[in-house]
């Protein structure tokens, strides 16, 4: 009974926000609104009741802004309450990130010889604010808004410290046991093919990327993309 009346009441204040005459801010109340419930959502049974509702509709309303939109700036991210994600955790959002490296000093031996570590440089940052938003930005700092590599609102609420930006550590066993794996990456990974399936154009699209820029790629380490942006092609030997 309580997971039909929390998908009835889901499904009408969704219904009520997109209306044409709520566009705009009072849009991004109501989702925020909805934001504020997370923690209390049945999941396992909002899921099965209605995955495309959840996967798809809802997951992108809850992810709109105070302005109605999925339009983020730069300096919205930087606000409090949102991190940037380590390299490791946004590797699933760089299809249209370009397949550049450079080499980076990062020591030197004992015996005074210069040791270099290649990174990508060029890869896109996603960040996520602690009420379950996710944006992610190319390296030109213009935020992407289409898949396959837009951010999605995440229902896990385990995301965490294990793979943010000053988390210290990173642990990968709870992110891939978690809710976060099971409600946002799975999914994720479910729509995605289910758009190559009924769509030929996204298809190619995919496959065209993948043939140019790889697929999954990041960084080692305790940073965000944003961090390596700073290093270009003339910057070292």
């Amino acid at each position: 009974m309580i997971k039909i009346k929390q998908m009835h009441y889901l499904q009408e204040k969704h219904s009520e926000g997109m209306r044409p005459e709520n566009a705009g801010r009072a849009r991004g109340t109501a989702a925020a609104h909805l934001r504020l419930l997370r923690s209390y959502m049945k999941l396992d049974e909002l899921f099965t009741m209605n995955n495309r509702f959840m996967n798809v509709e809802l997951r992108e309303f809850l992810n709109l802004n105070e302005n109605g939109t999925d339009m983020y700036t730069w300096n919205d991210v930087h606000q409090t309450g949102w991190r940037e994600v380590l390299s490791l955790g946004s590797q699933m959002h760089q299809l249209t990130a370009p397949d550049t490296k450079v080499s980076i000093l990062v020591g030197y031996a004992q015996n005074g010889f210069p040791l270099y570590q290649e990174i990508y440089n060029r890869l896109n940052a996603k960040f996520c604010h602690e009420d379950g938003r996710e944006v992610v930005f190319s390296f030109h700092r213009e935020i992407i808004t289409v898949y396959p590599d837009k951010g999605t609102f995440n229902y896990g609420d385990d995301l965490g410290n294990d793979i943010m930006m000053g988390a210290g550590s990173i642990k990968i066993e709870p992110i891939i046991e978690g809710d976060h794996y099971k409600y946002d990456m799975e999914p994720y990974n479910e729509y995605i093919n289910q758009l190559k399936n009924n769509n030929i154009d996204f298809k190619r699209n995919i496959e065209e990327l993948t043939r140019q820029n790889g697929g999954n790629k990041s960084n080692t380490g305790i940073e965000g993309n944003s961090y390596f942006w700073r290093f270009n092609e003339n910057s070292f030997p």
